[in-house]
């Protein structure tokens, strides 16, 4: 599964501008579709967080939809700089 959180998280930054840092509550693959369920805590450079959950497709390397919480966290665009990603098995990285 770290797999997948890793990277869904690459196409996160390609969807939304601003991101700060990304921490996976939970996750869980549909087997009937093959799709992923992914449950974030994400928080931009402003320090303000939104949780949500995205169905991401790991052949398609790509985000099939989104719960859209708050559209001043989620801002869509890309994030260029480094941020921080906590996976649901407690690793830490900056990707």
């Amino acid at each position: 599964m770290l797999a997948v959180e890793k990277q869904s998280v690459q196409v996160l930054k390609n969807t939304f501008a601003d991101i700060a840092e990304v921490k996976f509550e939970r996750s869980a693959k549909n087997d009937m579709t093959g799709s992923y369920g992914l449950f974030v805590t994400m928080k931009n450079t402003k320090g303000q967080s939104v949780y949500f959950s995205y169905g991401f497709w790991k052949e398609n390397d790509d985000i099939g939809d989104y719960g859209l919480e708050n559209e001043e966290v989620q801002k869509v665009g890309i994030t260029n700089e480094k941020i921080k990603i906590i996976y649901t098995n407690g690793e830490e990285e900056i990707l």
